[in-house]
């Protein structure tokens, strides 16, 4: 995109044309290419009305809410699902989810740079259009792998040959293909809301407003994943294949839910919304005066200040060495990025394998599981970030409290993370976890394998990996009975007692309240967001006004590098660690079918505790690290007052042409900084 350079001095005709670059920057239209390369801006005057921070606003909230659903809530609530239909491990589903950081780490580094000295909302638009595209690739293997079918659950038969059986057209890894592309196009669309969206509203609004613009729309891009949650929980409730009519319900191994139809609608709002945001200008009518007197508190070091009194600093490719040496020398910004990798990487681990972990633990189908999870996170993420902007935009407080703030926030939140010790007990299944042999000739080398996963809960209190673990007949009106591996294991039962029942058998000690648990759940991921605005404004303040951008990218990537990837990453492997039964299809692991929820909510505890141990320290660390401007600098002035000051200066200098042009430089050099 073009950069307009800043000129000492202009004449009447060339102050003229720069009246109508303005305008163009300024009104609504459409402009094709980059650089030097581009067709006429075409202006749309009749939309001027909605030429406003707020109307961008919302259409913004919008679009990063149908990210939040679809990123962090559809994905999350189908995961159970795809590893079944799809036979993945939760390894290589932590892989897909981690192909959405991949996707973002792809172009952050040219979007911020390039694209924070453009016209943003032309890249965060199209980005928008990207990200589209991505959820309906998403959906894709629904339309070009081989339509599921209920196995019959009689025609079993334990041999050697039956798991090759199900090699050939059965074997579905290969569909994984589709869900990686997907989401690495995810991650590069929506690069921008997450970057340049940020800074074109710290630009575009008064200071003291911008921390409650950040709050509405971050609480609207975690909002999405609420409504995700509960979007999937009741799609997944239909049959993979609508209008196919089936003689089971959701209760069933054999269920495969609606996994596919919520990417398919999103990804196609999402293309809509994205044409009206290419639509507005590079920067929003009348608001030059709100980018003077920005820099009062940025991290005094020699590469800041360099980069503050370099107006040209940063306008080529060649400077990108210099750009991240500023960035990277900056304590403060580097601590609280960290810190932010600790808390996004767990939060997005919990939201990925949560369901799974309440499915698991509490034993509620998936449905019901990603319900519960998606009301409380909903909750807790859009109230924690209206509370965050707003107390930081009411208080206007400095850098040093927004970051004991954050630091108190982090405590609260290390202490609900031991919520997940809270469990029920794991199903006693023998020849699993119960002393004896399993009756059940077919596994394999994962260990305890089955091909037929169905449980049933014997008349011993047992639970059964299927009824030919038990041996047992199923009747013609689905009763299971002449459980003869039952009768023979057990002298108190006889044959004709020895019957069973589906699902697994209930604990014998009570289990913990889920409700409990997701309370305490949902404090957790409210102190975690509730630091999030003043630590974004920290970030922000503590770097010169023209790097805010490249700034910005550079903290999403140590985040995503160090938290947003491996955290799911390492959580996948654990919960695979903790499996105890597994699928196996052509002679390797897939799905797992029973995990042992002690190691499960062992794990869950020590990732978090740890996560949230390294959150506080670096919290720390940027607190005593961060250098103040001197006291006595006279630049630092009240931001009302700031503000007050700059638009009089303005509105007097336009009365004369000397003073005007002054002006009219002045503003320019402002607007060079967005």
């Amino acid at each position: 995109m073009g950069i307009e350079k800043v000129r000492p001095s202009v004449s009447a005709s060339e102050a003229s044309d720069d009246n109508l670059n303005r305008e163009d920057d300024e009104s609504c239209g459409i402009q094709i290419g980059c650089g030097s390369c581009r067709s006429q801006r075409i202006r749309f005057p009749f939309l001027d009305c909605l030429n406003n921070a707020k109307c961008f606003l919302c259409l913004l909230s919008l679009a990063v809410l149908f990210q939040g659903m679809i990123v962090n809530g559809l994905i999350n609530i189908i995961i159970s699902t795809i590893e079944k239909r799809f036979h993945l491990q939760s390894s290589e589903t932590g892989f897909i989810a981690g192909c959405y950081d991949l996707g973002f780490l792809i172009v952050v580094f040219f979007v911020t740079y390039v694209g924070g000295r453009g016209h943003k909302p032309q890249w965060i638009g199209w980005g928008v259009f990207i990200m589209g595209l991505g959820s309906i690739t998403f959906s894709l293997p629904h339309f070009v792998a081989p339509t599921y079918k209920i196995p019959e659950t009689d025609s079993y038969i334990c041999s050697d040959d039956m798991s090759l059986a199900q090699c050939g057209k059965e074997y579905l890894k290969v569909y994984r293909a589709f869900f990686i592309v997907g989401h690495i196009l995810h991650g590069i669309g929506a690069c921008g809301l997450f970057t340049l969206v940020i800074t074109y509203l710290d630009a575009n609004v008064k200071k003291n407003e911008t921390p409650l613009y950040h709050g509405i729309y971050f609480a609207f891009s975690v909002a999405g994943p609420g409504i995700g949650f509960i979007a999937g929980g009741a799609f997944i409730r239909l049959y993979t294949n609508l209008g196919e009519e089936i003689d089971i319900d959701e209760s069933s191994a054999f269920w495969i839910g609606n996994w596919w139809l919520g990417f398919l609608i999103g990804g196609v709002c999402v293309i809509v919304i994205s044409v009206p945001i290419i639509l507005f200008p590079k920067q929003l009518p009348n608001t030059s005066r709100f980018r003077v007197g920005r820099e009062n508190e940025i991290h005094q070091n020699a590469e800041a200040l360099q980069a503050r009194g370099d107006d040209n600093f940063g306008k080529r490719f060649k400077d990108i060495p210099r750009c991240l040496k500023a960035v990277l020398k900056n304590p403060t910004l580097v601590c609280v990025s960290i810190a932010g990798a600790m808390d996004s990487g767990s939060i997005v681990a919990i939201s990925t394998f949560g369901p799974k972990f309440v499915e698991s633990i509490f034993r509620f189908p998936p449905s019901q599981a990603g319900l519960y999870f998606g009301i409380g996170a909903i909750v807790a993420a859009f109230a924690s970030h209206l509370v965050g902007g707003y107390l930081v935009t009411r208080l206007k407080p400095g850098i040093r409290w927004m970051l004991k703030f954050a630091i108190g926030c982090a405590c609260m939140a290390l202490c609900c993370t031991f919520v997940f010790l809270m469990r029920c007990e794991t199903p006693d299944v023998p020849g699993v976890n119960r002393p004896g042999e399993s009756i059940y000739s077919c596994k394999g080398s994962c260990g305890c394998s089955t091909d037929l996963y169905d449980p049933i809960c014997g008349a011993d209190g047992l639970t059964y990996l299927s009824l030919c673990d038990a041996n047992c007949t199923l009747t013609h009106s689905k009763e299971i009975v002449n459980c003869t591996g039952i009768a023979d294991s057990n002298d108190d039962i006889s044959l004709e007692n020895a019957t069973a029942v589906t699902g697994k058998c209930n604990p014998t000690t009570p289990c913990p309240s889920v409700g409990f648990n997701i309370a305490i759940a949902s404090m957790l991921v409210f102190f975690t967001f509730l630091k999030f605005q003043p630590v974004l404004q920290v970030s922000l303040r503590t770097v010169p006004l023209h790097q805010r951008s490249f700034a910005i990218g550079i903290q999403w990537v140590i985040m995503r590098c160090l938290g947003l990837i491996p955290l799911p990453l390492i959580l996948g492997a654990l919960l695979d660690a903790s499996c105890i039964v597994w699928e196996e299809v052509c002679g390797k692991c897939a799905s797992c079918r029973l995990y042992d929820n002690r190691i499960m909510s062992n794990s869950f505890t020590i990732l978090l505790v740890c996560a949230k141990i390294i959150s506080i320290t670096s919290l720390l660390i940027a607190l005593l690290t961060y250098k103040s401007p001197p006291r006595d600098n006279s630049s630092i002035e009240l931001d009302g007052e700031s503000e007050k000051k700059c638009e009089t200066d303005e509105d007097s200098q336009s009365t004369t042409g000397k003073d005007a042009t002054e002006g009219k430089t002045h503003v320019n050099k402002a607007f060079e900084y967005t």
